[in-house]
């Protein structure tokens, strides 16, 4: 799969093929590619040098015009490539490591994920590259995929801390969290403008910064897709719109439950159908049990409805949840055996069951407890 990505990038924007019908040797496609370079080629020149590795990885002279290019007219796809082609004694696995984090050095997030996974598969019990795919999902907003990777961890290693309080206060971002995240996104699109899992994420930045336009104009251009029509469901409900309806689908696609339900709610309320509404507020809740923002926007629900038993006990939920996100996001949290004896019995409050599974596993801090 890394490869297919690769090779995408490569030939995007070449747009010339090489117009010989005889079959050069690695030495003539050598020359030709330095000739090229020497004369201000550089598409020539990558193409030749290209080929000349295809016929045989060690080239030195097509590594060095290789080299060369990416000195004075740097290309992403480039510096990763001549990582992938550097050959030493290094296993398969720290081969992935090395490669993804090469890849995410150059804001190519989707081929980062794509040579840490390709690690995993080799060996799934391998924390560090699990580790590396936390952080992209971090990076992506996607607290839930941060939870599954991090539960994903082999029972013998050690859950690093930081990454934990990361995964909980990310259910809690709002737009300060949201718009250096932003920053990032959008130079990986640039860098990538087919990463589909990074344009959805930016959506759900521009989202969060009350950006609808720009946001719309990020899930325009990804055709066929229920995650990006979900997003575009509740970017439309946000606003009143009445065509939020026509862009959900008839499931909520995977990892996308709690936005579904969430548009679902607000469609249902703007019908004037009040039960259907807080049933949906109440599936959004379970799906993304740690998002403060949904929980006030369901006790908001039941405050209008009426319903005040319910609210009562939806209002000390969220009450809960904020909790949680302020000692996660806080810099000065320590996992004492104290905080995460607090935060297990918070998140099991609230019906946050991965949560509080994830927290079992946590070894405290024990220099630092009272």
């Amino acid at each position: 799969m890394t490869r297919l990505i690769l090779a995408s990038f490569a030939a995007a924007g070449l747009g010339v093929v090489i117009q010989t019908l005889t079959r050069a040797s690695v030495g003539d496609l050598e020359t030709q590619a330095t000739l090229a370079w020497n004369a201000g080629d550089t598409d020539a020149a990558e193409i030749l040098a290209r080929r000349a590795l295809v016929r045989d990885p060690q080239s030195q002279r097509a590594q060095e015009v290789l080299q060369q290019l990416t000195l004075h007219s740097p290309q992403p796809a480039l510096v990763v490539a001549l990582e992938v082609l550097r050959t030493d004694e290094q296993s398969p696995v720290d081969q992935a490591l090395r490669n993804g984090e090469t890849a995410l050095g150059q804001d190519l997030l989707r081929v980062a994920e794509a040579f840490w996974e390709e690690g995993l598969e080799r060996d799934p019990n391998q924390a560090v590259l699990r580790a590396r795919l936390v952080t992209l999902a971090g990076i992506r907003l996607d607290p839930q995929t941060m939870l599954t990777q991090l539960l994903e961890m082999p029972d013998k290693e050690d859950l690093h801390s930081n990454l934990v309080l990361l995964c909980l206060s990310g259910f809690a971002v709002d737009t300060h969290g949201a718009f250096p995240t932003e920053v990032q996104l959008r130079w990986s699109l640039e860098a990538d403008s087919r990463d589909v899992k990074t344009r959805l994420a930016l959506a759900r930045a521009l989202m969060l910064l009350g950006r609808h336009q720009e946001c719309r104009q990020i899930l325009e251009v990804i055709p066929d897709n229920e995650s990006a029509a979900t997003l575009m469901a509740v970017l439309c409900s946000i606003n009143g719109q009445p065509e939020a309806a026509e862009f959900l689908p008839a499931q909520p696609p995977r990892g996308y439950e709690a936005d579904y339900f969430r548009a679902a709610a607000l469609i249902r309320a703007r019908n004037g159908d009040e039960d259907g509404a807080i049933s949906a507020w109440r599936n959004a809740v379970l799906a993304k049990p740690l998002s403060s923002s949904l929980r006030a926007q369901f006790c908001d629900a039941l405050r209008n409805s009426g319903n005040t038993t319910e609210l009562r006990r939806e209002a000390a939920a969220l009450d809960q949840v904020r909790e949680i996100a302020e000692v996660a996001s806080s810099e000065d949290t320590v996992l004492t055996p104290g905080t995460l004896n607090r935060l297990q019995a918070l998140c099991e409050a609230v019906g946050a069951d991965d949560a509080t599974r994830l927290l079992a596993r946590v070894q405290p801090d024990l220099e630092h407890s009272e």
